[in-house]
């Protein structure tokens, strides 16, 4: 397992996404033979008036398919068939889960050799990881790139214990006439978005995409849902989605 600590600049992150998403991710809409069987979201690179007929006629096909059921691993949700950058994002390259602590037999070789799974970002704190480490995946490397500076949040009281993320559905109900409780949610998107830590965490989330040239990545967090959304839309913001 490798921690990121390295900083990023995010300035220059979108134009390199696009241009990965060119060699990587569209595929030539003029080759039709290329599709694979009849499933519309693998075409890859219409012109913008395509993507938008596509979106305007296949939308409710792609959100049909973009749910994904596994036998143990909730919350997974794959970002292909989405209009981006004037192309289509091809499925199974962009995957969005829940903690993969979890996952069974199946489900690891299902990402292994159905997605050819490369890289795994876990949004989770070191704590968090620590309780409920990841299923390896063979051939996919694990990398810890915590969105929240738990460090921080200690040096002023405010850290949310590990257990309350590990069993976020039944904290919430525990929790949620706790003032400090209360507090930490109303802060938890804000500070996502706007503090520099999470900033350039999420820099080099994108940063490390473009260094995955085949197969799949997939990011989480403990429940697949606040990290792990904000990380898909600044994915999807740095991929030119509408």
């Amino acid at each position: 397992m490798r921690i990121q600590k390295k900083v990023f600049n995010f300035a220059p992150v979108k134009g390199k996404m696009l241009e990965w998403l060119k060699r990587h991710v569209w595929k030539a809409c003029d080759r039709p033979k290329r599709f694979q069987g009849s499933n519309p979201c693998l075409s890859a690179r219409p012109c913008r008036m395509t993507a938008r007929l596509f979106c305007f006629y296949f939308r409710p096909f792609c959100r049909i398919f973009a749910i994904m059921q596994f036998d143990s691993i909730v919350n997974v949700r794959d970002l292909g068939g989405l209009p981006a950058g004037g192309g289509i994002i091809r499925p199974g390259r962009l995957l969005r889960t829940a903690h993969l602590a979890e996952a069974s037999d199946a489900d690891v070789r299902r990402l292994a050799e159905e997605y050819h799974l490369r890289k795994i970002f876990d949004f989770r704190t070191l704590s968090e990881a620590s309780a409920m480490p990841d299923r390896e995946i063979p051939g996919a490397e694990h990398i810890l790139l915590p969105t929240l500076d738990q460090e921080a949040e200690r040096a002023t009281g405010d850290a949310v214990p590990a257990e309350t993320w590990l069993d976020l559905p039944r904290q919430i109900v525990r929790l949620s006439f706790e003032e400090m409780f209360q507090r930490k949610a109303r802060e938890l998107y804000p500070s996502l978005v706007l503090s520099e830590f999470s900033q350039l965490q999420y820099a080099a989330f994108l940063n490390m995409i473009l260094e995955t040239p085949d197969g799949a990545v997939l990011w989480h967090c403990s429940q697949g849902k606040d990290r792990t959304g904000i990380g898909a839309a600044f994915l999807l913001g740095a991929l030119g989605a509408d």
